[in-house]
């Protein structure tokens, strides 16, 4: 009489539910050591299989855009707004800055 087959996949699934060792969970279930290590095989071999390699997508940058958004900060206290551009004067700011807290 031959063997019914085994769905081997649903016990690797009861095995790592299981949290038993192989060997332990192997002599529960009455499965030969070496065919559960075959189907650890097996299911490796088959998740190997679908692991995509990794692929880089390269994209451009409009530098002039980027540049032109990156080259000033808006600062909003209140109801004003300034922008400061490189090179600005921090003293100035500063000024402008306590005048309006006081204000706004």
């Amino acid at each position: 009489m031959k063997k019914p087959k085994t769905d081997w996949r649903a016990n690797i699934a009861a095995y790592k539910a299981s949290e038993k060792t192989q060997r332990a969970w192997c002599k529960q279930n009455n499965i030969n050591y070496n065919t559960f290590k075959s189907w650890l095989q097996k299911e490796k071999k088959e998740t190997d299989n679908y692991k995509q390699p990794e692929k880089w997508l390269e994209i451009g940058i409009d530098q002039s855009e980027f540049i032109q958004n990156t080259t000033g900060l808006t600062i909003q206290i209140g109801a004003a707004s300034l922008t400061v551009k490189p090179g600005f004067d921090r003293q100035l700011l500063l000024d402008v800055v306590k005048t309006l807290a006081t204000i706004c």
